[in-house]
């Protein structure tokens, strides 16, 4: 692709200067040669704008969490959200409220006793930023286990399974609990140790070679970015809003409308990208790239159960989070 646009930039450039020779003589040969090397750049620049927007795709998923204000029981509703292909292009978002929405799966989770308002009040902003890291390392750790495990690609164009160990084939940097912590001040890392949390066997995470792993943390907000010279991939867990109701969980359990008010409601988008460089698209590099993002896909929704992620946060919690 870049050969082409160079070649497209030479040819725009060699035109203008002989249009402009023939209409302006030999004595201005100094300013075409200049305007002509200006056209041909702008050209180029203005043709890569258009064609080489990277190849976009994008899967979401929303979920509520609904606490009962006088009893720290958690009710949860995992709801698709969209599933989008964009290459290049603006894609709206489909609304919260969209008629298409369809709930998945329904959990309920309730504390012990010692938990009790009157007793110990739940620190619900900490339990809610530890659900927000439950949820991003369980996919994180998906993502390592299938670039070095034997797995089947799913072939998206026909919907084939092609096998493929990249174990060995591929190599790897492995990232370390150091390289996160250095990257974060992210508030639970204060209260918590390597060994407290979920992370893979030995403490590292393996991730393509040449590849940078970069995080952004806010509160209840967990950005990781794998990027390289293919392009990226992210997986972005994030609280969207908070509401004072029971909302549609609270008309699963039966709760009068009358007493909706007495939950909040805490919605959440989880969300995993891959943006692939067009002009990269001939390598087989990229041709693998794709394979394997639709096994990380494919890993992420099987593996994606709100019931583990509820119980790792309660666990952490009760362990950890009063220390």
């Amino acid at each position: 692709m870049k050969a082409l646009l160079f070649i497209i930039a030479i040819i725009l450039f060699g035109f203008v200067s002989y249009i402009s020779f023939l209409n302006r003589g030999h004595e201005k040969i100094v300013e075409i040669f200049a305007t002509s090397i200006v056209l041909g750049i702008g050209t180029a620049l203005f043709s890569m704008t258009f064609i080489l927007k990277p190849q976009y795709y994008e899967k979401s998923f929303i979920s509520s969490v609904t606490v009962q204000h006088d009893r720290h029981d958690i009710n949860l509703q995992e709801i698709d959200y969209y599933d989008s292909l964009k290459d290049g292009r603006n894609f709206p978002s489909i609304p919260y409220s969209n008629k298409y929405l369809r709930v998945k799966q329904f959990y309920f989770q309730k504390f012990p006793e010692e938990f009790d308002v009157k007793k110990e009040k739940l620190d619900l902003q900490l339990y809610l930023d530890i659900l927000t890291y439950s949820i991003l390392t369980d996919m994180f750790n998906q993502f390592s286990n299938a670039w070095t495990s034997n797995v089947e690609y799913i072939d998206l164009p026909t919907g084939s399974l092609i096998r493929g160990n990249h174990g060995e084939e591929k190599a790897y940097n492995v990232i370390t609990w150091d390289d996160i912590i250095k990257q974060t001040d992210y508030r639970i890392f204060e209260k918590f140790k390597p060994n407290d949390l979920i992370f893979p066997p030995g403490g590292n995470m393996k991730i393509p070679k040449n590849s940078k792993l970069k995080i952004s943390s806010k509160p209840r907000r967990f950005t990781l970015t794998m990027e390289d010279k293919i392009g990226k991939f992210q997986i972005r867990v994030r609280s969207l809003q908070g509401s004072r109701s029971a909302g549609e969980i609270g008309s699963m359990l039966g709760i009068p409308t009358s007493d909706h008010q007495n939950f909040t409601t805490y919605t959440y988008e989880i969300k995993f990208i891959s943006e692939i460089k067009k002009w990269r698209s001939g390598s087989p590099e990229v041709v693998f790239r794709k394979k394997w993002f639709s096994t990380i896909e494919k890993i992420l929704i099987e593996n994606y159960s709100y019931n583990k992620y509820l119980e790792n946060a309660k666990e952490w919690y009760l362990m950890y989070g009063k220390k």
